[in-house]
């Protein structure tokens, strides 16, 4: 018997390469929610950093007791005006940054994973620029994007994903029948500041809360306060930072009131959709054969009417 063998044993051949191909239509796919992430990064940068403190949605509207008696929601008083003011420039930010993020993984798309011939001319170049963001905002609002869910989140008023409320009729914490209702909306929405699901343990958030309005010398009775569904890991950074905004009682300034959100979302692969969707000629031919069937349409129906 051979106890010290000439030849070593063989054993079977391992793979050189590992299958880490990846399919060319997802290589675009993180660039859009990327860019989301860093227009969050640089909104709330803006919102610390800016004496005017005017940021898109993440601004408390509590720095003044003057405003116009309008309300967002259900009704705040008067301070629903800077409400809405404040989300009206989440939406037109949250707007710039989806078609902002579209045009950009659109063209890494088409220069980078799949490389087509873009347009010779400034004109063209402008006219498919305005296409994609259109159509990557339009895809956006179909997989349930809101505009205002592309800023950082408030912890003082109506968070990024706030969809609906509920009156909050005194400064008690919620009942057993308007946590039933919270707790349909957490299910339905999320958490009205990160927007998560995975915890029932809902607590009703005030808004505006119970303690900047006595701080800014407001009345609970005498302003209308709506219930929101918060979550208890922002239920306690909302505490933090009323905390920071408050020294002995009194309102010192919104401090760092936002948060910053990165959750998966549906609406994140927007933009790699419209991406793979066709090259500038190609969309331009989509656009121009809707153009066409959109005139028929309207033939179709002048002649059925004799207009």
């Amino acid at each position: 018997m051979d106890l010290f063998p000439s030849a070593p044993p063989s054993f079977p051949s391992l793979p050189t390469s590992l299958p880490t191909s990846i399919p060319p239509q997802l290589l675009s796919l993180p660039i859009f929610p990327i860019t989301l992430f860093i227009s969050q990064l640089t909104q709330r940068l803006l919102t610390i950093t800016t004496s005017s403190r005017l940021p898109p949605h993440g601004l408390p509207p509590f720095i003044s007791s003057k405003g116009p008696a309008s309300f967002l929601d259900r009704g705040m008083g008067r301070y629903g005006g800077l409400i809405r003011r404040a989300v009206l420039n989440s939406t037109s930010a949250g707007f710039a940054t989806v078609c902002f993020a579209g045009c950009l993984t659109h063209h890494f798309h088409h220069t980078f994973v799949s490389p087509t011939q873009q347009p010779n001319n400034t004109s063209k170049r402008t006219t498919h620029a305005l296409r994609v963001s259109l159509l990557t905002c339009l895809t956006f609002v179909l997989l349930g994007g809101t505009f205002q869910s592309t800023s950082p989140s408030s912890l003082f008023s109506p968070g990024a994903f706030a969809r609906s409320s509920i009156p909050a009729p005194s400064a008690a914490y919620a009942t057993a029948r308007e946590k039933r209702q919270l707790i349909s909306l957490y299910r339905k929405y999320g958490c009205h500041t990160c927007g998560t699901k995975a915890n029932l343990q809902v607590i009703g958030d005030h808004v505006p809360p119970n303690v900047v309005v006595k701080a800014i010398g407001g009345k609970i009775n005498s302003i209308r306060q709506v219930f929101l569904p918060h979550c208890p890991s922002c239920s306690s950074k909302q505490g933090s930072a009323l905390t920071r905004s408050l020294v002995n009682g009194r309102w010192r300034g919104v401090g760092k009131a936002s948060i910053i959100h990165f959750r998966p979302r549906l609406f994140w692969v927007a933009g790699s959709l419209v991406a793979n969707a066709g090259d500038w000629q190609e969309l331009e031919s989509l656009e121009v054969a809707a153009e066409n069937l959109a005139v028929s349409g309207v033939d179709k129906l002048r002649k059925l009417f004799n207009i």
